[in-house]
């Protein structure tokens, strides 16, 4: 009896603590960003649309999505500048190593800076 009760909360306990990863954002962490990675075609259009990104101010209200923006002009002076940091790596690294996997390491790099500040929410 209890051998059948262990088999079935194993599997149960196994999805649960699966799905608590995945929601938490653990997986995100745990995964290899090399695994199946790929090569960018990086072409001018989109080194020039990287540096047209990076000049724009960002984490401003736009209506038409709706966003409300960041809470406050320290936090979204913070976070605009963290992702103008990656955008400043991406368009140093990217052109000599146009990597899928590059990408995604410096993302989960700045992920945690814009979850932990609250960028958006009210």
């Amino acid at each position: 009896m209890k051998l059948a009760i262990a088999l079935v909360l194993l599997p149960v306990a196994f999805i649960v603590v699966f799905f608590v990863a995945g929601v938490t954002g653990v997986l995100f962490y745990l995964w290899p960003t090399s695994l199946n990675d790929e090569r960018i075609d990086m072409t001018v259009a989109k080194v020039d649309g990287l540096r047209a990104l990076l000049k724009e101010r960002k984490f401003v209200e736009d209506r038409s999505i709706p966003y409300p923006g960041a809470v406050n002009e320290a936090s979204r002076a913070a976070a605009q500048s963290a992702i103008d940091s990656l955008l400043n790596d991406l368009l140093a690294k990217l052109p000599t190593d146009p990597r899928r996997g590059g990408v995604t390491s410096r993302i989960q790099e700045n992920a945690d800076f814009l979850r932990h500040n609250r960028v958006g929410r009210a």
